[in-house]
């Protein structure tokens, strides 16, 4: 698994904003279904503000996904790690590992940092991940 820092047109858009700023949602949905940064976030805020619920939020995001097609795959309470044979390397996925969202193509993680590890320097936790049906 190969890693790729990128921002997902985050500076693009908003060229003034503080590099570290929490937007893994936004960030990944951008890079995972190649649309423009701020349309993604202007499309979550706008989830945002009917339910009343924070655009990162799990609600926002899956109600988000799912309007474009995206289905969760869960893996529950068993133990998947980032470079596990169950995460597909040969599509185009978004990745829900530990308080992060990650996008990754092909195999490989594009995020501003490297999120294949987490503290510990072993593969993050995959949780769930999404996938664009068919």
């Amino acid at each position: 698994m190969k890693f790729t820092k990128f921002d997902g047109g985050r500076k693009q858009a908003f060229p003034k904003a503080d590099t570290r700023a929490g937007d893994c949602v936004i960030r990944a949905i951008a890079i995972a279904t190649h649309q423009d940064y701020k349309k993604v976030w202007n499309d979550l805020f706008s989830i945002s503000l009917e339910t009343g619920n924070f655009p990162n939020a799990d609600s926002t995001c899956v109600a988000y996904l799912e309007q474009q097609g995206w289905e969760r795959i869960k893996f529950g309470k068993r133990m998947v790690r980032m470079n596990s044979k169950l995460i597909p390397k040969n599509k185009t996925i978004i990745c829900h590992v530990r308080k992060h969202w990650v996008a990754m193509i092909n195999g490989t993680i594009f995020d501003t940092w490297d999120s294949r590890t987490n503290s510990w320097d072993e593969p993050n936790r995959v949780f769930s991940y999404y996938i664009k049906n068919k």
